[in-house]
């Protein structure tokens, strides 16, 4: 009898994805003042608070889990503009973060250096962490993995760098079946930036995220992001999406809402 076939390996698309957050380096979409100089402390306070305060179960986190960490070693697997590297320096956690975007390293540096916070940062691939084994208390990434071409690996990259007993906390992975998931296939609109979604974005249910944390000691699953918040977007699909959709969709239950998030959080423990 003969053995199955294997499934043909998906394309590296690393290059393809480092040229797509070079040139939209995560925060950037949330600019709406075109006139505000690139690192300037009024173009970061501009973009601040549409990376955290549209998204508090991120702010939440942080500020419930960074007090427990303070002087610990944290890996932060993909910084953006840093926004997030920011809140966890300020409570005093010693932070490495990795970007592959070169162009969200030198912002995210920037962006800590005028609030006189340090971190190290460092230009690599999630997929090949530049770190021996067991070399961190914390593993934090948000919004990154699904967009690596090949989540599982780049998991296994973060349980590898954890020291034993260290936490995982991965917010987020993209649900499958959700409501964004829909608006996306059916609308034919990007997630990410209003010009195109990056080479890779890929969607996940409950079992599969499971599966992929199975190396690890604990993991714990949370659906998050189960109510609509108005795009920044302009144009006919913005309008009907800010004007109908948001108001609707948002009148329904929270537990049936709940089913429909578009967002895995997992805390994992090795």
């Amino acid at each position: 009898m003969a053995s199955p076939t294997a499934p043909p390996a998906r394309p590296d698309k690393t290059r393809d994805v480092q040229r797509y957050w070079n040139k939209n380096p995560l925060g950037t979409q949330f600019r709406v003042d075109e006139s505000l100089e690139v690192g300037s402390d009024a173009y970061f306070e501009h973009i601040r608070p549409r990376m955290t305060e549209r998204f508090p179960w991120i702010v939440d986190l942080i500020q419930t889990q960074a007090p427990k960490f303070v002087g610990r070693k944290l890996l932060e697997v993909g910084c953006g503009m840093g926004f997030d590297t920011l809140m966890w320096a300020e409570h005093g956690v010693d932070i490495t973060s990795i970007d592959l975007s070169d162009a969200s390293v030198a912002l995210a540096s920037r962006n800590l250096a005028r609030k006189n916070l340090a971190a190290s940062f460092v230009n690599a691939s999630a997929l090949d962490l530049p770190f021996g084994n067991e070399q961190f208390d914390v593993v934090y990434s948000r919004g990154v993995l699904h967009h690596t071409g090949d989540t599982p690996r780049a998991i296994r990259e973060v349980h590898r760098v954890l020291k034993p007993g260290g936490s995982a906390f991965i917010c987020h992975l993209y649900r499958r079946y959700s409501w964004m998931y829909f608006i996306s296939k059916w609308g034919r609109e990007p997630i990410e930036f209003a010009d195109g979604d990056p080479p890779v974005t890929d969607f996940f249910l409950c079992p599969e995220v499971r599966s992929m944390f199975a190396d690890f000691s604990e993991c714990s699953l949370d659906l998050q992001h189960y109510r609509a918040i108005p795009t920044l977007r302009t144009g006919a699909k913005a309008a009907l999406y800010n004007n109908g959709f948001v108001p609707v969709y948002n009148l329904i239950p929270r537990p049936i809402a709940k089913m429909l998030a578009y967002k895995i959080t997992a805390h994992a423990v090795k």
